[in-house]
């Protein structure tokens, strides 16, 4: 195991228990509470918050109880998400990260009502935390009806269809690559960087979370698109990744060992 995959796993940790604890706090016994908890404590890769964590590494002047914030907040974002895309309305899954889906135990009513209120504590979380104001308008940007969900409502209209290459790039960088923006440039606007800056930031989020897209069709046996083609845009948007367009040099390797990291998990082969 190399350091970048323990750092990793003791991040899994990390936000295992960070997560635990913020439920603590809630101090909740209702049927409510229990569907929260029960996804948002499920076993999780945790990659957003651990994009975040790396990209604060660069920079020491955020305390750790304030980043602990924006961790959680990304997750629970991100499980939100996943309890609406798990509904019998959206993808109708019955199984998620390992158990059985939200709806499934606790129906469809709870499922959506969890779902909104874990929204609601993640902003609740952001509201707490420097520079709030610029933050929270690119959390909505990256969240609502410019970009997750504009991404759901596109994978939503194309269910059960043949899509053409460049509207599969549309939903993966809408409904994935969205959020994945969001992590890649939340550190960034509260240390208030260069607004160039976090452009080009995020436009490597964008193409990171594309390329992790098309990584996890590459395991999907009903892929919508022709895995050949699929292997081919992957390449490509390695490349646009590891442009050397950022004058931090740190992050590029950052972002080159985490591609590592999942073509090794995924037994895929790129040129890097």
């Amino acid at each position: 195991m190399n350091s970048f995959e323990i750092n990793f796993k003791k991040h899994q940790k990390n936000m295992i228990s960070e997560i635990n604890i913020l439920f603590e706090q809630l101090h909740g016994k209702s049927m409510l509470y229990q569907s929260m908890h029960y996804s948002g404590t499920a076993k999780s890769n945790f990659y957003r918050s651990f994009i975040i964590r790396n990209l604060f590494e660069y920079n020491d002047k955020i305390a750790e109880n304030i980043k602990n914030k924006i961790y959680i907040a990304i997750e629970l974002i991100h499980t939100y998400s996943l309890i609406c895309d798990d509904l019998p309305c959206m993808d109708n899954d019955i199984y998620r990260r390992g158990r059985l889906t939200n709806h499934i135990i606790y129906g469809e009513n709870i499922a959506i009502i969890s779902a909104e209120s874990m929204l609601i504590i993640a902003f609740n979380l952001l509201s707490k935390l420097p520079n709030t104001g610029n933050l929270i308008n690119k959390v909505c940007e990256k969240t609502g009806h410019l970009g997750m969900i504009y991404g759901q409502s596109l994978d939503i209209k194309q269910k059960n269809h043949s899509i053409s290459l460049e509207k599969y790039i549309e939903i993966a960088k809408h409904k994935t690559g969205a959020l994945f923006a969001l992590s890649f440039i939340m550190p960034y606007i509260i240390l208030s960087f260069d607004l160039n800056f976090i452009d080009k930031l995020e436009e490597k989020g964008y193409l990171f979370g594309i390329l992790f897209q098309i990584i996890d069709d590459l395991d999907d046996q009903d892929a919508v698109i022709d895995k050949k083609i699929l292997n081919q845009e992957a390449q490509k948007t390695i490349d646009k990744l590891l442009e050397s367009n950022l004058k931090n040099t740190a992050i590029i390797n950052f972002i080159k060992k985490f591609i590592i990291y999942l073509c090794k998990k995924h037994s895929l082969s790129f040129d890097l």
